[in-house]
């Protein structure tokens, strides 16, 4: 099974493949009046797919079937003028994503836990980078179900740095490490992943 998002100037919209990518099943858009910007894609255990990204000044997440029929569609916005959902993960049960929000020209590393109707069970916010520079982030689940973010933070005269951040499931930050090159200036996140024994691993762009 293929798919693949396409993303348009006034809508966003994404198709749905067979395995062979010939024969198109269906094809939907999602627009409510002003640009949506899909960043990422998410299929659960039962089919069900997951996007999310931004419209207008808001996190925008969509659950659709395996019919492709609009389940719900969840906005988030807390007072921001600046907000892009970059990445998602689910379990069997819950949709973790991670993104920035924020507003003069100051982003929040801002992780959302919802349950399968769309309901927020928390959110958490790790200060914070210049917005103009808030493109990557990403977001895993370990085997006890804690969460690990990797995204960037502002450091001063260091610039951009990368950041680790691991919160339990309820929500509470366990710690964070910060990672800078020795160079001191902008550094970026570009991956990550767990291994099976819970190690975490990720990539990024530094200056040396």
């Amino acid at each position: 099974m293929f798919i693949k998002i396409s993303i348009s100037l006034f809508y966003l919209a994404f198709i749905f493949f067979n395995t062979y990518g010939q024969i198109l099943e269906w094809q939907k858009h999602f627009s409510q009046n002003d640009n949506a910007v899909g960043n990422k894609l998410k299929v659960d255990n039962s089919g069900n797919i997951y996007v999310v990204g931004n419209h207008s000044h808001d996190y925008l997440i969509l659950k659709y079937n395996p019919s492709g029929n609009l389940i719900w569609s969840k906005t988030y916005n807390q007072g921001a003028t600046y907000s892009k959902a970059l990445d998602i993960i689910c379990d069997s049960t819950f949709i973790y994503i991670t993104g920035y929000t924020g507003q003069n020209s100051v982003a929040n590393l801002t992780t959302i836990k919802y349950d399968s109707s769309g309901n927020i069970i928390w959110y958490k916010n790790f200060p914070g980078i210049n917005s103009s520079s808030a493109d990557k982030a990403f977001i895993t689940i370990d085997s006890y179900k804690n969460i690990i973010v990797l995204g960037s933070i502002a450091t001063g005269a260091n610039g951009l740095d990368i950041v680790t951040v691991k919160y339990s499931n309820d929500g509470e930050q366990q710690w964070y490490r910060v990672k800078n090159g020795t160079a001191n200036k902008d550094d970026f996140a570009a991956g990550l992943a767990l291994d099976s024994l819970g190690y975490i691993y990720i990539s990024n762009t530094i200056c040396i």
